[in-house]
């Protein structure tokens, strides 16, 4: 009831936005459908836009469906909730097996400018203990609580502790050893950054992110997809980013520096230029607290607006 609500003030609030919705299983996404058709069945002036021979229709698809599918605004609704009792039973469907958290990690980075999260339940109520770790039910608690936290969880992470690799060290070095101030595997989950870079007299004010990519990875299409939409997602948010390359790296190292100089340069003309970058608890997407009964990640409609709730 609440996803077809959301779905039929959609075009209505961001008319030129596109639409998505994503449900956790089969059975749920098709009851969806069905309530959706008839509900559109008495609002016939919702017609072009929910044409189906658009480029970008609407779509209802489960959550093993999506690869590939990219919206304006995604509603992602989880489908599964409490029992009588008050119980919640963790039969999470296709995030339990292995690969789970592989596809919830491709259903939250669909959305180009907005995500809508809808859930009966909160992470409070999910027991881990009864998951093994790593799974698909163990991201949904995170991102249950990112909502939750109104963003603390990923503004409050600044770097992730974790190790730099071979390649991300030479950078590291030679970088910092050519000026630039950097703050290194900054962020979490999906938005981790592996380089940031610093205003040079305003410590802590990040102007540039500078992401290391190996050759091998990349060469992923699944790694490729999701990665440029995160860039998309945080040049939105006024970030600007710098790509450096393992193989141009090693085959012509003081080339990368000096366009990476350049790079943070420009960066830096910018944000003077601009009065504005972002900064501490505004790297990242934060977050309002929606209503009862629903987490609602959502932007105010705008390119480069910043994601509330």
């Amino acid at each position: 009831r609440k996803v077809v609500e959301l779905v039929l003030e959609h075009p209505q609030k961001f008319p030129r936005q596109s639409l998505g919705v994503i449900a956790m299983g089969i059975r749920h996404a098709q009851r969806v459908q069905r309530a959706l058709d008839e509900a559109l069945e008495t609002r016939p002036d919702l017609d072009a836009f929910f044409d189906p021979g658009k480029e970008e229709h609407v779509f209802v698809k489960n959550l093993e469906r999506v690869q590939g599918d990219e919206r304006d605004a995604i509603i992602l609704t989880i489908g599964y909730g409490k029992d009588r009792g008050g119980n919640l039973p963790f039969r999470f469907g296709p995030l339990l097996p292995a690969g789970g958290r592989r596809r919830l990690n491709v259903a939250v980075t669909r959305a180009r400018y907005r995500m809508t999260l809808v859930s009966s339940f909160g992470h409070a109520d999910m027991d881990l203990s009864k998951v093994k770790p790593g799974t698909g039910v163990e991201l949904l608690r995170h991102y249950l609580q990112y909502a939750a936290t109104n963003g603390k969880l990923l503004a409050d992470v600044q770097t992730t502790g974790l190790p730099l690799n071979e390649f991300e060290a030479q950078v590291f070095d030679a970088l910092q050893s050519n000026g630039i101030p950097l703050i290194p595997q900054m962020g979490a989950s999906r938005f981790r950054i592996d380089l940031v870079a610093q205003h040079p007299r305003q410590p802590g004010r990040f102007v540039l992110a500078i992401e290391c990519d190996g050759a091998t990875y990349h060469s992923s299409p699944t790694a490729r997809d999701r990665d440029r939409l995160r860039q998309q997602q945080l040049e939105n948010l006024g970030w600007r980013f710098h790509r450096i390359w393992s193989t141009d790296w090693f085959m012509r190292k003081d080339e990368e520096v000096q366009r990476a100089v350049a790079a943070y340069q420009a960066a830096v003309g910018y944000a003077d230029k601009s009065g504005g970058s972002p900064h501490g608890s505004n790297a990242m997407p934060a977050h309002d607290t929606g209503p009862v009964g629903s987490n609602r990640f959502a932007a105010d409609g705008e390119r480069g607006a910043r994601p509330s709730i």
